[in-house]
């Protein structure tokens, strides 16, 4: 894993486990209780990014990631934690993102 995916698991995982969603993550991003963990890494990329590819390339890694875990690419999470969108109400994303920045190098 590169270190700007850990970084921006890190800073949406910051956000999703606090107790106000409505508030910025510690690096100032105004995640969705709307989005899903993809639009979450492409919104830390496109902040700090020089190039709207930075993003694309982040998200790509991360999608590689889920695939190698044998998710799902589109419903990692499950079909049902995607209509409506669960976010970080969803205890299986919250323990992926834990469980991905501890093992991966």
């Amino acid at each position: 894993m590169t270190p700007n995916l850990r970084l921006a698991l890190a800073d949406w995982l910051a956000w999703a486990e606090s107790d106000d969603w409505e508030m910025p993550s510690p690096d100032g991003i105004r995640y969705s209780v709307g989005f899903g963990l993809c639009h979450a890494v492409w919104k830390w990329g496109r902040l700090h990014g020089s190039s709207a590819s930075y993003s694309a390339d982040l998200s790509d890694e991360l999608e590689t990631i889920v695939e190698k875990d044998g998710l799902h690419p589109i419903f990692p999470f499950g079909r049902e934690n995607f209509f409506p969108y669960s976010g970080p109400h969803d205890p299986a994303r919250i323990a992926w993102v834990r469980k991905t920045l501890r093992e991966k190098p």
